[in-house]
């Protein structure tokens, strides 16, 4: 899917579309001004040229999509056979390379699709007929190429012990199915109606690339000559986190561990630390001089869509595990984003995958 990760991106939402004015708290924004986070010679933020890149929606997406919605409905039985194409197996594994254990997954079962390509088209064809309580020892060499750095023109040595192998039956796509189980009048309506909401949600995206865009050109063209020692310590605090999180997900002891995984130096956390440092003394400084300052109602909005956008229930619950001084700097970082991209010259570029591969 062609994804791009932004950070600091949101978007206002008409608070009286949801219904939660209830929990709407009635604020002196003026509590969230604070020192200078920085000195800066802006560059001339209006008018910034800037590509948007289109992403079209393909058969492929929808049909992923419809896939997606089918797998809830999903039945999983055990078989003694076995593995074929399709099938979940379960595992327990282990990954080396040069005799360095690089991942350890025999603490708890490991569940992986054959035909997902996870490792590799090799590796999941080293588990096709393998049974329960078969175990499998082998070894991959990647191309240069292969997606994933870690493992790209290197021998990986795989111990591989079946625990179990499930049998996915999809449910037919009948227009009873659709019609009762998933709520669309018929086969046609479901897939207008999917290629509709990916439009929408790609249009979204190409936007939020094109502001993605012209805050990296601003930040790059403009001269940085001082910032604040809370808001770099903060900013640091926040990447940390970030990797930290990754670091349990990859399964790593430490993000020092993450970072030599994805061949990332200091400098370049370093780096990721001042673009963050500078992206926020940016969107302030643009803010101030613009006279960007929050309403109430659009602060209110704002957290609206936060609400909606992360999945909970009230305004008090976001605001329960939020810091609201961020809250507001993410409102607002979103009104400059606006304003910048009014005011830049977008050229639409056509999406072509390969360039991010």
């Amino acid at each position: 899917m062609k994804k791009h990760i932004l950070f600091f991106v949101v978007v206002s939402f008409a608070l009286i579309a949801y219904g939660c004015s209830k929990d709407t708290p009635k604020k002196d924004l003026k509590e969230f001004s604070h020192e200078s986070y920085g000195d800066v010679k802006l560059c001339e933020y209006k008018g910034i040229e800037a590509d948007k890149p289109i992403y079209p929606v393909t058969e492929e997406d929808v049909d992923m999509q419809i896939e997606s919605l089918l797998y809830d409905y999903v039945e999983t039985t055990s078989v003694t056979r076995g593995a074929k194409e399709d099938d979940s197996v379960a595992i327990t594994l282990t990954i080396s390379c040069d005799g360095e254990v690089l991942y350890d997954y025999t603490e708890e079962e490991y569940y992986t699709n054959i035909g997902y390509e996870e490792f590799g088209p090799e590796f999941d064809q080293k588990l096709i007929g393998l049974k329960a309580g078969d175990n499998s020892k082998f070894s991959i060499t990647y191309a240069e190429d292969y997606y994933d750095t870690e493992f790209a023109g290197r021998t990986i040595d795989y111990d591989v012990t079946v625990k179990e192998v499930y049998l996915e039956t999809y449910p037919e796509l009948t227009d009873e199915f659709i019609k009762d189980t998933l709520g669309y009048e018929s086969q046609d309506a479901m897939i207008d109606e999917i290629t509709k909401d990916l439009e929408d949600e790609y249009k979204t995206e190409s936007i939020n690339s094109a502001k993605e865009n012209i805050i990296s050109t601003i930040i790059e063209n403009s001269t940085f000559n001082d910032y604040s020692k809370d808001l770099y310590n903060d900013c640091k605090a926040s990447v940390e986190a970030s990797y930290d999180e990754y670091v349990e997900m990859f399964g790593c002891s430490s993000r020092e561990e993450l970072y030599e995984m994805f061949e990332m130096t200091e400098e370049d956390v370093e780096n990721e630390i001042l673009n963050q440092v500078y992206r926020i003394i940016v969107i302030d400084a643009i803010s101030e001089k613009e006279d960007f300052a929050l309403t109430n109602k659009e602060y209110e909005n704002g957290l609206v869509k936060l609400v909606k956008d992360y999945g909970y229930e009230t305004i008090d619950d976001l605001l329960s595990e939020q810091n609201e001084a961020t809250l507001y700097q993410w409102i607002l970082e979103e009104k400059v984003l606006d304003f910048l991209y009014t005011n830049a010259k977008i050229t639409e570029v056509e999406y072509n995958e390969e360039d991010f591969e």
